[in-house]
């Protein structure tokens, strides 16, 4: 039976592996977006960055925010990762 997963031609290969070898969740929880415009919410830094993982501790936010290189902006607000931001930035 067809699966949405299959190729009508030819195989879809990830690391020479072919994609019906895969399980689904495994590959879903490998791929991530990133948009060209970054979007915000009309939440907190913080609620913002936990979007991608809600149960994100502090510890962890901070390194998020240090691998963009967005820390030190973020720690010179006056509320830090408390800081309201609006969908447009």
């Amino acid at each position: 039976m067809f699966s949405p997963r299959d190729p009508t031609a030819g195989r879809i290969t990830i690391d020479g592996i072919d994609i019906r070898n895969v399980n689904l969740a495994s590959l879903r929880a490998q791929i991530a977006v990133v948009f060209h415009n970054p979007g915000l919410f009309y939440r907190s830094i913080a609620e913002n960055l936990r979007v991608g993982k809600p149960d994100a501790s502090d510890d962890e936010l901070e390194a998020a925010a240090m691998s963009a290189e967005a820390h030190e902006f973020v720690r010179a607000k006056a509320q830090g990762y408390a800081t309201l931001v609006a969908e447009a930035g």
